[in-house]
């Protein structure tokens, strides 16, 4: 996944668990009403039905590793 500095992705949900290495830059996962910063070299499992939003603070590259059939719920 990548995304530029400044951009605010959907708030979301996903049916399996998944897991985000962050390969280059920063951002900025919010869950459970917490701010969690993620720069290179972090890694973060993210549960199943955990509503999760990212904004990205520098320019950013991450592998987002999930089960192929997963699917995803967009808040409206």
């Amino acid at each position: 996944m990548a995304a530029n500095s400044g951009q605010l992705l959907p708030k979301h949900k996903a049916s399996d668990e998944s897991v985000v290495v962050v390969i280059e830059g920063e951002c900025v996962l919010k869950f459970d009403e917490k701010d969690h910063v993620l720069t290179q070299g972090d890694s973060v499992v993210i549960p199943a039905n955990l509503w999760h939003q990212i904004k990205v603070n520098r320019d950013f590259k991450a592998l987002h590793v999930m089960p192929k059939d997963i699917y995803f719920e967009f808040t409206k």
